[in-house]
């Protein structure tokens, strides 16, 4: 069966390709005084995936200013990485089995049962971090990896260049949307982590096929969808972010540098996107 479906995907991308040019995770946005472009990243990939679409590439080149979620160089500092383990540590004196109900951490137990991690290594640590620790152990498990993410592949290309790069957000905002998520929340995460387990290699190949073909809404359905059974959740990783990054990003848009927007395509697609969003502010917005 989901074979077939793959046939198919793949025959209707085909259809269309051929019917008029096909679509990418890409948006270009026009204001009265300048133009800005949006490239939906996925932040672990295979170094196979580019170049991408000549439409992709060259807007990049031409770009003066690129801006991305947050400072990618910082996020990749060791002084990062230390405090991103020390906000995810359990609160002294706790364990994560104090932070999560019984139920829940005995499908911890079974989910890595065989897989060469002893759940003591989890012990010390807050739900939040062992469900971002499990997806991105697995994700890179099947050879998706940061250093070939979308993201980090243009900000090195920036920095090469010579080009103007904003950050939408710190790094310390971003780690504080984390570590600001309530008990449920961070349970939810840590459940939702342990359903996806099951279903990794299937939904990346699916997104990554969403991505390439700029099928928008099966992206927001793989991305975002099962966030939305943990309101807080998604209000906090999606929706709220979103929302703090339109004053900035309309700043690109009323100067007169061209410019590119380079954030994780869940952030791009569905009601709550950012091109919605400035399309509800009266620009012209389109995807190519």
């Amino acid at each position: 069966m989901f074979s077939r479906c793959i046939l198919l995907l793949l025959v209707a991308a085909g259809f269309r390709a051929q019917a008029a040019d096909p679509l990418h995770c890409f948006w270009e946005v026009t204001g009265p005084s300048n133009t800005v472009h949006f490239l939906g990243s996925i932040h672990f990939m295979k170094p196979d995936a580019y170049p991408l679409a000549p439409i992709i590439e060259n807007t990049f080149e031409r770009a003066k200013v690129v801006a991305f979620e947050t400072d990618i160089e910082a996020l990749n500092s060791p002084r990062t990485a230390a405090k991103m383990m020390q906000a995810g540590a359990a609160p002294a004196g706790k364990k994560l089995a104090d932070l999560i109900d019984a139920k829940l951490y005995q499908r911890l137990e079974r989910a890595i049962d065989g897989g060469g991690l002893p759940i003591e290594v989890f012990d010390g640590m807050r739900p939040w971090m062992v469900g971002v620790m499990l997806a991105t152990m697995d994700i890179q498990k099947l050879g998706y990896m940061p250093e070939h993410g979308v993201d980090h592949r243009f900000h090195k290309m920036a920095k090469a260049q010579g080009k103007r790069i904003v950050a939408l957000e710190t790094v310390d905002s971003q780690l504080g949307v984390f570590t600001s998520l309530d008990a449920p929340t961070e349970a939810g995460l840590l459940s939702q982590s342990l359903e996806e387990m099951k279903r990794i290699p299937v939904v990346l190949e699916e997104m990554v096929l969403a991505w390439k073909t700029g099928d928008a809404e099966k992206l927001d359905k793989l991305m975002n969808e099962g966030m939305k059974g943990s309101p807080g959740l998604y209000q906090k990783l999606l929706v709220d972010r979103n929302h703090k990054w339109i004053p900035s990003i309309e700043k690109l848009l009323r100067g007169s540098d061209p410019g590119i927007v380079i954030v994780g395509a869940g952030h791009l697609v569905g009601i709550n996107g950012v091109p919605e969003l400035v399309r509800r502010r009266g620009y012209q917005v389109r995807q190519r």
